[in-house]
Parts: C-alpha cells; structure tokens; sequence
C-alpha cells in the first residue's frame, strides 16, 4: 500500500489547468510524495533493490552504512496523469546496508520514511522545474549514517490537452457536435476504467455527453469506488442547459447550472460488482444532521456511500459535493462538479466549495 504523505506547503497534489481547481480551490501546490512500503514492489522500476538480508557481511565485522538512490532519468517529462493533472511520476528506488530507516525529502521538506525494504519513493510533481530528491538513512538511534541525493529536471509535457488525457488515461472518446454551454463537448463510452456508466431508467449503459474536463474526474470516481467493490455508476445525467431552481432562462435571476456546461453529474447510486446489489441514495442513505464527513452511518451500504462522498471530496475528484443532507432536492442523488458552482446561503452570500456547505439551498 502507498503510504501517502500531503506536503501542502511545497510539496502536495496539484490542481489541473483550466475550470479545475485544487480541493478547497487552494492555489496550486507543485507535487506530492507517497512513499512505498513492501507490499508495493510492483511499484519498483527496472533497477535491482538489494536489502541488508542480501548483503554478505565480512567475517570481520559488520560493513559501513551506506544508501545510494539508483540513477533515474533526467529531465522529466510531466507525462503521466495523477488525479485530473498532467505529472511527472518519478521512482526513486533506494539501496542501503547497515540503516535501521530510511527518511525522505523534497529538498529540506520531510516527505515520509520507510522502516523495511524494498525503501523508494514516488515523487509526483505537477509544474516543471528542478527538484532535489534526498534520501537519509538513519541507525536504531535515530542517528543519521547516510544519505544520498539527486537532482531532477521535471519538463512540461508535449501534449498537456484535456484530450491527450483521455487518451492516456484509456477513455473511449471522440470529439462531439457543439451543444450550447459545452466549451470542449465530447462523447465518452459509457465504460471508463472497467466501470460501466448507466442512466437510471435504462437497462445498458450509454454513451456520456459532456465538457472533456469532466472525463478525468469520472476516472478518478471509478478509483474510487472500484476498491468497494463497485463496477457500476448510476446517475440521472450530466448535460443539461438550465437555470438552478428550475427558473426559466428568460428569468433575469436565472444562474445557470453547472449541468448547462457539462461539467457536473448527479449520481443515483452504485452496482455492486459479480450482484444485481445497488447502493442507492434514495434507499440507502440516512439523513443526519452535522457534518457529512465522516458522519455517522449506518450499515453496510449507508457507509459505503459516505465513504464515495467523502473520498470525493478529501481526494479532489470533485469540488462541489451535495448529498441527500444538503436539501430535499438532493435526496435521491450526489450532485458532484468541477468547482465555482453558484452556492449561496439563505442571505446570498457566496459559499466556498465543499461537501454540503453549510446553508446552501439553491445549487442543484
């Protein structure tokens, strides 16, 4: 398992370009750091991870600490996608003999440590620049006995497009008719990383309409519900050119919703993998009062719904989340979008994005 670390002053998620913004639409950070552990070998590049069981030790005495981080490739280009961001992915996979644990920097920020090999870190940065990677190994003391470093140049990509990131992240697409609201309208498969995509009222899965940014986003919903054992969204829609409210749109109050823009999906429930099970909101959500996140479940299927909202949220995949405790307009659905949705409280004041902010009563 990744053991993540959130450096939020220098080293942390990134936000993508354009509509999209980090969680709480921070300014953009430049990386983030997770740091593997042994069960995550399979994350290991190419290069050979030998540990202290693998090195003979001379009858004479035990051989000097040391640590060196294997050579990696320099510049960087930033890729690979992470989240909804273009990235550079960079594996630093680390050797040491006679060190007890193994601490990790981005410069002289800490990033995390590991206590057993195989020791590495992924360093995932999301702007271009020159970056000092720095590995300490550290004695049972908590002393340290050595280190080593590397510098690396993180490029921009050659193609940092919303549609080159579909296609990297293996989205079936195509560039679609123009609708009104829509600034870059495509049509996507309904299956997005083994996850089928199905309108509430219909028995197969359908093509998505929607703006190319909110593609990312859904791959990162798959990520998230695929480990509950999910392989199925069911929603009620993502485009359509309306007010919020249900105004007309010839009303001078009219604000568009973020459906008029394709960049927001209301979301009914989720198939259970391998079953005919669905988790819906409708059944199986329970309205409580206070905070969504964590709240307070119950059962089975209420939690596994808790736990989609409020990874939605805490993993920036969507920075407006509304849930059945928001109003009585949202008690059959998660409404979930790309973030600046027009959430005012009872005094209409402007709401920061969130999961159910406070007093908000007119998104939808």
């Amino acid at each position: 398992m990744l053991l993540a670390v959130a450096l939020w002053a220098t080293v942390s998620l990134v936000a993508c370009a354009g509509p999209s913004t980090a969680p709480n639409e921070l300014p953009n950070p430049s990386g983030s750091v997770a740091v593997r552990g042994p069960a995550d070998a399979g994350l290991l590049t190419d290069s050979a991870v030998v540990t202290d069981a693998e090195v003979d030790v001379d009858a004479s005495g035990p051989l000097e600490p040391s640590l060196s981080i294997a050579p990696v490739a320099s510049p960087h280009p930033m890729d690979e996608v992470d989240g909804h961001d273009w990235a550079a992915v960079i594996p630093l996979d680390v050797t040491v003999v006679g060190v007890t644990r193994v601490e990790y920097f981005v410069g002289a920020v800490y990033a995390g440590s590991s206590d057993s090999a195989p020791h590495g870190f992924d360093a995932v940065f999301s702007t271009p620049g020159v970056r000092t990677l720095v590995a300490v190994g550290l004695d049972a003391d908590g002393e340290e006995v050595a280190r080593d470093e590397v510098t690396v140049e993180v490029t921009a990509s050659t193609d940092s497009s919303c549609h080159a990131m579909l296609t990297a992240l293996g989205l079936d697409w195509s560039v679609t008719t123009p609708r009104q609201g829509i600034a870059d309208p495509v049509r996507v498969e309904p299956v997005i990383n083994g996850v089928s995509f199905r309108y509430v009222s219909n028995t197969a899965p359908t093509a998505l309409i929607m703006d190319c940014t909110l593609g990312p986003r859904l791959y990162q919903l798959t990520e998230i519900i695929k480990p509950l054992g999910m392989d199925e969204v069911i929603h009620i829609g993502i485009y359509n050119y309306r007010c919020i409210g249900g105004l007309p749109l010839s009303d001078p109050d009219c604000v568009l919703s973020k459906h008029s823009f394709g960049r927001a999906i209301d979301l009914y429930g989720f198939g259970l993998a391998g079953s005919t099970t669905e988790y819906t909101l409708l059944d199986d959500w329970n309205i409580t009062s206070g905070a969504t996140c964590p709240g307070a479940p119950t059962g089975a299927a209420d939690t596994a719904l808790h736990t989609i909202a409020c990874a939605m949220w805490s993993e920036g995949a969507f920075q407006t989340i509304l849930t059945p405790n928001y109003n009585a307009d949202h008690r059959n659905h998660f409404h979930v979008d790309t973030g600046g949705s027009f959430i005012k409280d009872r005094h209409g004041e402007q709401l920061l994005p969130g999961i159910d902010p406070l007093g908000g009563l007119h998104e939808h």
